[in-house]
């Protein structure tokens, strides 16, 4: 599965991911808000190297997990358009890349989406709904709901065919918000009146410490209503709610369990185990709706004996990447051969591609071989970088010891030295020191003695 997972990108701050329309359950939407408040962007922005470094291990998370042919996506924590380092949070990006991967992957035979999800940005949100409906023209998509599923999580929930959840969960929370602080009462105690240079009524609106008038409140409201209004359409499309009844439900309220099943939110309470099951016993039945008919060594599991058969194609093939195949060649087994070393190829890379094609490894099992070795590579890359944050630490702790011993003897002399100049010192008065004691002065307490010439 060609995710294309970029760290770099996904490891900066990513401030235009906080600003605008929310659709998030408002007990996290707060604790989110509070998180932000607290931090100290100085000590943040002086170890993004360390965000970076943290971004390599959350890679793993966006893998999907491949059981019995059905691949299940996990959407755990707040949606943001990006992985921002100020959070745990899941990027819908990355997710909508690995669902359409996963809707074009032959070897996956329906598509599970594990919610647990207060919401979060509008941002990405559509987007990531419209990946749903396009894995579906493919090939079954369920949702299930495990403890919350709310606002954005709930829009994209029910764009899948079929929504159940534990018997705790909390569904719903449909809205869209935003918060806007009017600070200029603030500003005018501490006596700063803050002027805003715009061209247009609207333009600088919501300035830090400048008042907000009610025209801009009606404007910002209307554009809530609007994004909201899109909310609406996919949960009626998704759904199959008319307009009233969507409109009834989108008060931000959250319903648990049977109460949510009650008003068509969703469609079952169920453990995940048994709603799992269900779904595999329906993908098998629909495989043949779903799967390309004229080319059955696309499924998972036993590799077709038609194509499977015809090794001596296979042979010729792998023996210069199929180069030696005439494409005038007629023969069938030739054809389906090409075909089956190319979907290696172009899914596994060419190396790979051929030694998985060379020894008749079936698709879904060398999905399998390949997430293994991508995994140890990942786990290799994340030892590598450990060890050499620890060889650094290990130096600085060696130079910390050594300038500890340098401040140890330093004060071990000033120590002397105050001892010393307790009483005059023959080199200060010409006379001998107390009980006999050799004179010293300051300096020569302080600083090493000349080399004997």
């Amino acid at each position: 599965m060609d995710v294309q997972l970029a760290v770099p990108r996904e490891a900066i701050p990513h401030f235009a991911c906080w600003v605008g329309a929310w659709a998030m359950y408002e007990p996290h939407f707060n604790a989110l808000y509070e998180q932000m408040q607290r931090t100290n962007f100085t000590v943040h922005f002086a170890d993004l190297e360390g965000h970076r470094k943290e971004a390599l291990e959350r890679i793993e998370n966006y893998e999907p997990n491949v059981v019995d042919g059905i691949a299940i996506v996990s959407i755990e924590g707040p949606m943001m358009k990006h992985q921002a380092s100020m959070s745990d949070n899941v990027s819908t990006v990355i997710t909508r890349r690995s669902i359409i991967s996963l809707a074009n992957d032959p070897t996956v035979q329906g598509i599970m989406v594990k919610l647990c999800t207060p919401g979060g940005t509008v941002q990405g949100t559509p987007e990531l709904g419209e990946s749903i409906l396009f894995a579906r023209e493919k090939k079954p998509v369920w949702a299930y709901g495990c403890d919350l599923l709310a606002s954005a999580g709930y829009w994209v929930g029910s764009q899948c065919e079929r929504i159940e959840t534990n018997a705790l969960c909390k569904v719903g929370s449909i809205g869209t918000l935003n918060v806007a602080f009017d600070l200029s009462e603030k500003a005018s105690k501490e006596g700063i009146k803050v002027h805003v240079l715009s061209t247009g009524q609207f333009k600088g609106a919501f300035v830090p410490g400048a008042p907000i008038t009610e025209a801009h409140l009606l404007e910002a409201k209307s554009q809530i209503e609007k994004i909201n209004g899109f909310f609406l359409e996919a949960i009626q499309s998704g759904r199959g709610f008319d307009a009233e009844k969507a409109k009834q439900l989108a008060d931000g309220r959250v319903w648990i369990g049977a109460d949510a099943v009650a008003l068509g939110l969703s469609d079952g309470v169920s453990k995940f185990d048994d709603y799992f099951g269900r779904f595999v016993t329906h993908c098998n039945a629909q495989s043949n709706k779903y799967r390309r008919s004229d080319n059955p060594r696309m499924q998972t599991g036993a590799r077709s004996s038609t194509v499977g058969s015809s090794n001596s194609s296979r042979n010729q093939l792998s023996g210069s990447q199929g180069e030696k195949m005439s494409e005038s060649n007629p023969n069938p087994s030739n054809v389906d051969a090409r075909a089956e070393l190319q979907a290696y190829t172009s899914r596994f890379g060419l190396e790979l591609g051929v030694d998985f094609f060379q020894r008749n490894v079936s698709l879904a099992d060398a999905s399998i071989e390949y997430s293994t070795k991508v995994t140890a590579q990942h786990k290799t890359e994340l030892e590598r970088v450990n060890k050499e944050h620890a060889e650094a630490i290990a130096g600085l702790n060696t130079q910390l010891a050594a300038v500890a011993k340098e401040r140890d003897e330093f004060r071990a002399k000033l120590e002397a030295a105050k001892i010393s100049l307790g009483e005059p010192t023959a080199v200060d008065t010409g006379k001998p020191a107390p009980n006999g004691a050799p004179g010293k002065s300051f300096g020569s307490l302080i600083r090493p003695a000349s080399p004997t010439k």
